[in-house]
């Protein structure tokens, strides 16, 4: 009887839960001091509870290196933006979403005919990114080609292509060509202000706190 009762008792919660959902509707997510719950978000479905709102369609995704150090990752300190959700790498499994863009060198130009995508955005050195990138052979590729850079760049292997772009400074240049929200991108970036004028723009928003 007793493993009976468990799986009958299994069987009740998910019922109850499943009419709770459908009554509560779309929730904003909860980050608990110590749980871990799922909220159900239109978008993605469930996910792991984290600072996130309603009002993003979709984030972008960033498929980030655990072999970078996270005091000189650009994009680090916006893992609880609401605009991005941030994947470590290696990861069991890739993110994925249909009809997603790769940021890559090797695609055509990013354009607003692209707006609506989900994006994937690769951060990593430019060695490690090009392995990354084999997992994602059968998506669309995108590239932002002669676009300034702000960030100083010092690899001591040589592989940094000269005015490569820091991750930071993609993803706002992902967002800005995609009509995607950029406010608080920039925030945490000590060379925003003099990114956007290099590119010539001026965006008191993205240099801002993030958004709740």
């Amino acid at each position: 009887m007793a493993p009976y009762s468990v799986v009958r008792g299994s069987s009740v919660f998910l019922w109850v839960l499943r009419i709770w959902l459908r009554a509560c509707g779309p929730l904003r997510p909860f980050m608990g001091a110590t749980n871990l719950a799922l909220i159900p978000n239109p978008c993605l479905g469930l996910l792991p509870s984290r600072p996130y709102t309603m009002c993003m369609d979709l984030p972008t995704i960033i498929l980030r290196s655990r072999k970078e150090r996270k005091d000189r990752c650009t994009v680090w300190p916006l893992r609880n933006h609401p605009a991005v959700r941030i994947v470590g790498y290696p990861t069991q499994k890739m993110p994925d979403p249909e009809g997603a863009i790769l940021l890559h060198p090797d695609g055509p130009p990013l354009s607003a005919a692209d707006a609506g995508k989900p994006l994937i955005l690769l951060d990593a050195s430019w060695r490690h990114a090009g392995s990354m990138a084999t997992h994602y052979q059968h998506l669309t590729r995108r590239s932002l080609p002669g676009y300034p850079t702000a960030y100083p760049r010092c690899s001591k292997l040589g592989t940094d292509p000269e005015g490569g772009l820091a991750s930071v400074e993609a993803l706002y240049l992902a967002h800005m060509l995609t009509s995607r929200p950029t406010a608080g991108l920039l925030a945490h970036y000590r060379q925003g202000a003099e990114f956007l004028a290099l590119l010539g723009l001026t965006d008191p928003a993205a240099l801002g706190e993030t958004p709740c």
